[in-house]
């Protein structure tokens, strides 16, 4: 970038070119002349060969023979050289000196005379490469004061167009001040004349409306009055009718009670002598039925106490888990099956499992949230025409198909967001559980289905029990396949991932299993939403039929826990996870419910724990969960000891 600044009246300083022993000031040549570029070769060669130049003196400067004649490189004035865009630079023409150390073996050995000149005027070039120029000096030296002088001239420039604008400013407050001022005694005047004015017309008002009032009362009292009187009149009227009507029916009435009693008399004397004939023969046949009943009592004994054992969920654990299998091998090989080869049912069946999975992502522990979400899950089942119009859902009811696949999908979507959000917030578990209680007692067959779904993604914890070594058929029955390694974990809940083929690439990728950590984690979620169904408050009455989802089933699970339905898997860190996150999700409600009994039941539970029977393995997982259930347990008695609820254990405590 080039500034154009005004030249200094003094002059500047000189290039200086010394050319040999003499001291005379001249200027160089074009340095492309110089070194001989751009003319003829024979022309260069003509020339006389020049001395050394910047003061180097040689000592056969006069010596000349008839030997062939060497281009001379004669020092460049660099100033002209940088002044003329037309010159060569310096640097370039440098390019092309070229002092070769290898000697052409055609060209004649030098003589040191030549050797001499070659050594000058490479130090020639030297000392004019490191050469100070005082006029550069002076140009950049005259292009800051320059810039200074110019910086100056803003700064004052700008200051006083700064000092210009406070003022303009300052004058320009000040004057919109005076007439807001102004503004705001006119505005102030006017207001309190209209105020005045209304106040005048309030009173004008009120005093017009109170004679109004007055007037209209009077009317009002004086009609009441001659209501009554009238409405009076009538009622003495009606009273005189009524006692007479009243006083003949007297009259008819003991007339007639006295024919009945004659008929009676006579009914009674026939009756009591039929009677005695009936007696004999019917005490014959009171005999006879007494001993029918009581074979009959005895049958109606045996099917109570059957009904009452499955009215109660006495049903064993084994059953329980496989009725659960049964159920989940039926609703994939029957409507899932269905649905999935069935366009239009498939159609169906997507559209609304999509509005069930964001529904169940959107619950909040809010109990509106959660009553409008069931609400909608509810009308997207079960739709109607009253909710057609409000909901994305058909007016008409589902398929079977269509609606136990949607009972499937509800279930899992459930499943899913208790794995996910319940692991990362304990609180999350709560309005999924209160949504999944509103939706047990009002859609038909969901209790199944759920639970089918529970034992698939967490196994036998779900009941619990210990899995068989076969798994059951459709029917029921046991198969003849039993479980080896992968069907096993999977029917135990494992999620495991299978090794495959990548879509994108092709490689293999290998199989991954579950860790124990993750399974824990995973299971605890789940389970967590099944405790808070059971004995969390709130939410709709759940059918007597689903016995598994009710408050009872607490209990039994501890029971079942405790009483070796599980196995050795009662020494698992699952089980003593699981068994912390039911005391944690029961608090001391069930020792309210249960009283001593539940006290018992903890006291035996937390022998378990100290001797090691419940969640004795030595891993990292199984330790903490033995110490969580430990703790857990002392805190329900300290406040149980409080209350006076407490009984004599193994831990000390009375």
């Amino acid at each position: 970038m080039r500034f154009s600044v005004p030249r200094s009246t003094s002059p500047s300083p000189e290039r200086i070119q010394f050319d040999g022993p003499s001291t005379s000031r001249r200027k160089s040549p074009n340095i492309s002349s110089s070194l001989g570029l751009g003319r003829p070769r024979s022309q260069r060669r003509s020339q006389p060969r020049r001395t050394s130049t910047y003061g180097i003196h040689s000592d056969s400067e006069s010596e000349s023979d008839g030997s062939e004649k060497e281009p001379t490189i004669t020092p460049v004035d660099l100033g002209d050289a940088a002044e003329s865009q037309s010159e060569v630079d310096l640097t370039d023409a440098f390019k092309y000196v070229s002092i070769s150390p290898t000697r052409n073996p055609l060209r004649p050995r030098p003589n040191p005379l030549e050797a001499r000149q070659v050594e000058e005027t490479v130090a020639a070039i030297r000392l004019h490469a490191k050469h100070h120029d005082p006029y550069e000096d002076w140009e950049k030296q005259t292009r800051r004061d320059a810039f200074r002088t110019a910086r100056k001239i803003q700064s004052s420039t700008l200051h006083s167009l700064h000092t210009h604008q406070s003022t303009s400013q300052s004058r320009a407050l000040t004057h919109q001040s005076t007439i807001f001022a102004a503004q705001h005694a006119r505005i102030s005047q006017a207001l309190t004349i209209h105020k005045a004015r209304l106040q005048r017309e309030e009173a004008e008002m009120r005093r017009v409306w109170g004679a109004r009032d007055q007037e209209l009362w009077a009317r009002v009292e004086g009609g009441i009055k001659w209501e009554e009187e009238r409405v009076g009149n009538e009622m003495e009227v009606e009273r005189r009718r009524v006692e007479e009507e009243e006083k003949k029916a007297r009259e008819a009435e003991m007339k007639r009670r006295l024919e009945e009693e004659r008929k009676r008399a006579e009914e009674e004397k026939a009756r009591l002598e039929e009677e005695r004939v009936a007696m004999e023969k019917g005490r014959l046949e009171e005999e006879r039925r007494k001993e029918e009943e009581l074979a009959n009592a005895r049958k109606e004994a045996e099917r109570a106490e059957e009904q009452e054992r499955k009215a109660l969920g006495m049903s064993t654990a084994d059953e329980d888990w496989r009725n659960a299998r049964v159920t989940l091998k039926r609703l994939k090989s029957g409507p899932m099956r269905t649905v999935k080869s069935t366009k239009q049912f498939k159609s169906t069946w997507s559209s609304i499992r999509r509005q069930i999975t964001p529904k169940i992502g959107q619950l909040t522990n809010d109990s509106s949230s959660i009553n409008l979400i069931s609400t909608q899950l509810y009308n997207l089942l079960m739709p109607s025409a009253a909710s057609a119009s409000s909901f994305n859902a058909p007016s008409q009811p589902h398929p079977d198909e269509i609606y136990i696949s949607l009972l499937s999908s509800l279930a899992k979507a459930i499943l899913l967001q208790a794995e996910t959000e319940v692991t990362a917030s304990k609180t999350a578990a709560v309005p999924l559980a209160m949504v999944a209680k509103n939706l047990l007692g009002t859609l038909p067959h969901f209790e199944d289905v759920l639970l089918a779904k529970m034992v698939q993604r967490v196994g036998g914890w779900g009941v619990p029990t210990s899995l068989p070594a076969r798994d059951v058929d459709v029917d029921g029955s046991d198969s003849n396949q039993p479980f080896d390694e992968v069907s096993l974990r999977k029917a135990m809940g494992y999620r495991d991932v299978p090794a495959h083929v990548d879509e994108d690439n092709g490689k293999q990728i290998p199989g991954q299993r579950e860790s124990q950590a993750e399974y824990i984690t995973r299971v605890s979620g789940i389970m967590r939403v099944y405790f808070f169904i059971l004995i969390g408050e709130g939410g709709v009455d759940r059918p007597m039929n689903a016995k598994v989802w009710q408050t009872g089933r607490y209990w039994g699970y501890f029971a079942r826990m405790l009483g070796g339905c599980v196995g050795g898997g009662l020494e698992s860190a699952v089980a003593a996870e699981i068994l912390y996150v039911a005391l944690d999700v029961g608090g001391h409600l069930p020792a309210q419910i249960w009283g001593r009994q539940w006290i018992k039941l903890l006291a035996l539970l937390y022998d378990g724990v100290m001797s090691g029977k419940v969640g004795g393995d030595t891993t990292a997982e199984g330790k903490a969960a033995r110490v969580r259930v430990q703790l857990d347990i002392e805190r329900i008695m300290s406040v149980n000891l409080g209350t006076g609820t407490g009984t004599s254990t193994g831990m000390g405590m009375n």
